[in-house]
């Protein structure tokens, strides 16, 4: 790996950190009372967006609520330019430019699939555990489900 690929990682995983471990405490309040087996939230499909990120993108959730269960969950991160966080996040042109880099930025993605399977599975934010590698995606993604079952609550 390159110095400036080097220095392109530790910028990103400083920036993760510091994001995170400033946040911990306003995650944790967006986390409680999101149980939906509590009755206090109506069906429907609620979409939930999370405020912008240290890098500029946004966290996208929509979920579905069916007698006290989500029973749909979607997430998405979009980048500053409106780009999403797909297969090609990490690459440069299309290209992987440094495999570590490209591989970190993918685990970031599969995240979001966790993040949002876990959702579904325990029907209570406070739940669902942070990725390794992914603790931006966790923020957004806690913040845009917040939102969405904000819309949600009777």
């Amino acid at each position: 790996m390159n110095r400036l690929a080097k220095s392109v990682l530790i910028a990103g995983a400083l920036i993760g950190m510091e994001t995170f471990a400033g946040c911990a405490t306003d995650l944790e309040s967006l986390k409680a009372n999101t149980d939906v087996r509590s009755g206090d939230f109506r069906d429907g499909t609620y979409s939930g967006v999370s405020p912008v990120d240290a890098l500029g993108a946004t966290g996208e959730v929509e979920l579905t609520i069916a007698g006290g269960d989500i029973v749909r969950v979607s997430f998405l991160v979009r980048q500053s330019d409106g780009s999403v966080k797909d297969a090609e996040y990490g690459k440069v042109g299309g290209q992987v430019m440094v495999p570590q880099l490209y591989e970190q930025a993918q685990r970031a993605v599969a995240a979001q699939i966790t993040y949002a399977e876990q959702l579904e599975q325990v029907d209570d934010l406070s739940q669902v555990d942070v990725v390794t590698g992914a603790s931006v995606s966790y923020q957004s993604f806690v913040a845009a489900v917040a939102d969405a079952l904000a819309k949600a609550r009777s």
